[in-house]
């Protein structure tokens, strides 16, 4: 594979997802929640895809692109048959079987690219620089089943220009690792569909760079993040941007 391929086509499923017509398309396919999954899940990998095809000598990191290699180019095809038959069908999904069909096949991706398996051997791998996003996806522990230490003594890859963490379906998480509290670069945080995390720690609003929060379906949690009346509110309403159960 020449170097650069992967890293070009995964910028091309980001900019096709954000562009208005896939946005409709999702919307009127019933997809637009997996879409946006899916530019997620490519965009945190994407910052690494470049560096890593330079280092395949390194056998783990060829062993990472490979496993995403596929997955990156089904992801495409799948956005290229998204788009014949939504022109075919002029936007409206007459079979329901095929739309659903069709919204499998992104399900399927997003998870095969969402493996936190994945992500562990990003985070390892002895020549890797720096990682600036990490998404976590249905792991029971955070910093063992990531492979990664993100506390300040460390000795794992350097996490202190992580900008974007992201933890999604971890359904046994209760409280937020303090670990995270040493990411002093961190300016997005986004926690979906983790249902038994119940309150805010209060070291959140020590995070000196933290100025995105995105809370989704973690019914608990967005209780007592309300704006003013919610129990958690003063420990957040410093931050600039806050979405609690929005699309």
């Amino acid at each position: 594979m020449a170097e650069g391929v992967l890293f070009n086509v995964a910028g091309g499923i980001i900019e096709r997802l954000g562009c208005g017509a896939f946005q409709e398309i999702g919307l009127i396919w019933g997809v637009q929640d997996e879409f946006q999954n899916l530019k997620e899940t490519v965009a945190g990998f994407q910052a690494v895809l470049l560096d890593a095809e330079q280092k395949q000598a390194n056998n783990e990191v060829k062993l990472w692109l490979q496993s995403v290699e596929d997955a990156v180019y089904e992801a495409d095809e799948v956005l290229d048959e998204f788009n014949t038959e939504a022109q075919r069908r002029q936007m409206v999904p007459e079979n329901t079987k095929l739309s659903k069909k069709m919204g499998h096949k992104i399900k399927d991706i997003n998870k095969r690219l969402g493996e936190d398996a994945s992500i562990r051997i990003v985070l390892t791998g002895s020549s890797w620089k720096v990682v600036d996003s990490l998404f976590v996806r249905g792991a029971s522990d955070i910093t063992h089943d990531v492979g990664v230490d993100v506390s300040a003594s460390s000795s794992s890859p350097p996490l202190s220009k992580l900008t974007k963490l992201s933890l999604d379906g971890i359904e046994d998480l209760a409280s937020l690792p303090e670990e995270i509290s040493n990411l002093t670069s961190l300016q997005k945080l986004t926690i979906k569909d983790c249902s038994n995390l119940a309150s805010l720690p209060e070291w959140i609003r020590g995070l000196p760079c933290l100025n995105r929060l995105k809370i989704q379906r973690c019914p608990m949690l967005s209780e007592r993040c309300k704006k003013e009346t919610g129990e958690d509110w003063f420990k957040i309403a410093h931050i600039q941007s806050i979405e609690i159960d929005k699309s």
